[in-house]
């Protein structure tokens, strides 16, 4: 009976520092949720506030930071294959903070001189990007969150994602992707 006794007579002790620590909180706790433009959660997004406090995202996307006094700040959002985002947030707010990232967009334009007209053309919005070997495997290895991604590539050069046609070794079905593994290369247009 006595390590139940004292179990009790430890967490009745502990009880008035966690009451204590909540007391001394000068502000309210500030929540969110990370997602892409496919509305798409990013786990393990790392959200910095006032270049301070800083917590990532949980596998739903959602954060927490319990104690932020109120006024302006600035949160600075960024996760890996993503665009870093600066947002200014004010302070008391009543509801949870939705946060967007989109896809960071690198494009590389090689000129020689075998360049074909075709690629200059004044029918195409601008230069492809082609991606393959780490940053094909950099890509989410699920089906679903690959499509998404690749929309979203598509949509970083402009656009709606879901609007974007997705053309499989010339065969046009924008719900079904093969598996990663059995990709070569993807292109992304942007016309």
């Amino acid at each position: 009976m006595k390590p139940l006794i004292y179990l009790l007579a430890a967490s009745a002790a502990a009880a008035p520092l966690h009451s204590d620590a909540q007391r001394n909180c000068a502000g309210q706790a500030l929540t969110g949720l990370v997602h892409d433009t496919t509305a798409g959660v990013i786990p393990e997004a790392t959200v910095t506030l006032d270049g301070t406090q800083i917590v990532q995202s949980g596998a739903d996307g959602r954060f927490s930071m319990p104690c932020v006094i109120a006024g302006m700040h600035t949160l600075r959002l960024e996760a890996r294959g993503f665009a870093t985002v600066e947002i200014k947030a004010k302070l008391p707010t009543a509801k949870s903070l939705d946060l967007t990232l989109t896809p960071a967009v690198e494009t590389t334009v090689d000129v020689d001189a075998n360049t074909s007209d075709a690629a200059t053309s004044a029918n195409t919005a601008g230069p492809s990007q082609t991606l393959s070997g780490n940053r094909l495997q950099e890509l989410a290895d699920d089906p679903d969150d690959l499509l998404r991604q690749v929309q979203q590539l598509a949509s970083g050069v402009g656009g709606n994602p879901a609007n974007a046609t997705i053309t499989v070794d010339g065969f046009q079905d924008s719900t079904h992707l093969p598996p990663k593994a059995s990709i070569a290369y993807i292109k992304v247009n942007p016309d």
